[in-house]
Parts: structure tokens; C-alpha cells; sequence
């Protein structure tokens, strides 16, 4: 929580300190391996990141969280202005999956990290291909359904995307704490409809969904950023 605030008020100096307090303590984790590589590419420090990856994967959890790691250092690259680098990491995240990981094995949780170093990528086919085969296997599950969506709207199919926004909206979660409204702001950002995706995201709010600095890099909510309305979200405190 300490890391994410000061990520999110700049305060990226504090944030690599924490982060480095916590590595002492808790051992070479791969989620404080993002947070460290996070306050690196606030201050700039895009040269560094190269060896945080490689601590990363050397963690005690790497095997199971690796995707995670090269998703979370791609997206924050690309939302700090570094689209050539962020590519470069989520190729390298899909080759490492390639050689370290079954896909007919793999979580449902890492599954949907690798469709989501796909769509960086623009290999919407395969990752499409990937969230069917998902679906098939977890019917009616909102993660995969809203990336489905998202992805269908990416690909042009905007029927598609909205038949899977009605799917979303119809299924009956009452503890979803907001995420299918999230996915459906995130199918209708996709689809080029703003103001609807921003009234979805504020609904999704009010039922629970959680602010967190994640949302400045939201693969889901990309279409939006720049939009005054949703920078408001992002920077409450100006």
C-alpha cells in the first residue's frame, strides 16, 4: 500500500527505498521486483531495468508469477513514453512463455497475463484463439469474458464486443465488487464510446471497485487516457 501511494503521488525516490526495505525482509519477491523496476522508470532510470528483469526472474516465485513480471514492467514502460522498450519486454515475455511454460498447464491467471503481452503485441488472432479456448474450459468467468470483449473490439468486431458487454452485464455476481463493470468500461472504451465507458468505470466505483495506481497503466482502459475526465480519476488530488 506504501509503494503504491508514493507511486502514485511521483514520489518514486521513497517508493524504490520501500521497496528496497521490503526486498531485505521479505527476500527477492517478483511483485517487489515490479515495484522496484516501477520507481526506476518514474525517475527515469530506464537503463537500469534490464537487471531488475533478471532479479525477477530469479525470485523464489518466479516460476509461477515470470508473466506477471514482464506484463507489469511492459505496461509501465509504455505508459511512461517508452513503446519501443515496452514491446521489446512483452516479446521477451512471450518467448519466455513459450520456453518455460505449457499453455494447456498454465493457471487461468497466467493465461490471461499472456493474452494480455499478445494484445501489446497486436497478435489479436492468437490471443482471441487463447481466451476461447478458456472460455470453453470456464464458462461465464468475467476476466475472460471482458478480455474476450476487449479483444473483439480491437479485432473490429464490434458486434461481438457488444454481445460479450450483454453477457457481462447479465451475469449474476452480486460480490463482483465491480469488475464486470470495469471489463464492460474497458469493451466500451475499446469500442471508441468515452463517455460510456467512463459512466461504467464510476459505477464500477460505486460497487467496489478498487482505485489503484494500476489504473495509469490498465491495458483494459487504454483508450481513455488523456481524456480529462479519466486523468480526474488518475490525479484526484489536483
Amino acid at each position: 500500500v506504501k509503494m503504491n501511494a508514493e507511486h502514485a503521488l511521483g514520489l518514486y525516490d521513497a517508493e524504490l527505498e520501500t521497496a528496497r526495505q521490503a526486498l531485505e525482509v521479505c527476500g527477492n519477491k517478483v511483485y517487489l521486483q515490479i515495484k522496484r523496476a516501477r520507481a526506476r522508470i518514474g525517475r527515469g532510470e530506464i537503463d537500469l531495468v534490464e537487471n531488475i528483469l533478471n532479479d525477477g526472474l530469479k525470485a523464489s516465485d518466479a516460476r509461477r508469477y515470470s508473466l506477471n513480471l514482464f506484463l507489469e514492467i511492459a505496461r509501465e514502460l509504455e505508459a511512461h513514453g517508452h513503446p519501443a522498450l515496452s514491446l521489446d519486454v512483452a516479446e521477451r515475455g512471450v518467448d519466455h512463455a513459450r520456453d518455460h511454460l505449457n499453455m494447456n498447464e498454465a493457471t487461468e491467471w497466467q493465461r490471461l497475463r499472456y493474452v494480455q503481452l499478445l494484445v501489446m503485441l497486436g497478435r489479436l488472432d492468437e490471443a482471441d484463439k487463447l481466451l476461447l479456448a478458456l472460455n470453453g474450459e470456464i464458462p461465464d468467468d468475467e476476466d475472460i469474458l471482458g478480455w474476450l470483449g476487449i479483444v473483439a473490439a480491437q479485432r473490429g468486431d464490434t458486434q461481438a464486443a457488444m454481445r460479450t458487454s450483454a453477457m457481462l452485464r447479465d451475469l449474476d455476481r452480486p460480490y463482483a465488487r465491480g469488475w464486470i463493470g470495469f471489463y464492460r468500461a474497458g469493451i466500451a472504451a475499446h469500442l471508441d464510446h468515452p463517455d460510456e465507458a467512463l459512466s461504467l468505470l464510476r459505477d464500477a466505483f460505486s460497487r467496489g471497485f478498487p482505485w489503484s495506481t494500476d489504473l495509469h497503466v490498465s491495458l483494459e482502459l487504454k483508450p481513455l487516457r488523456g481524456h480529462p475526465d479519466f486523468e480526474a480519476i488518475l490525479h484526484p488530488e489536483e
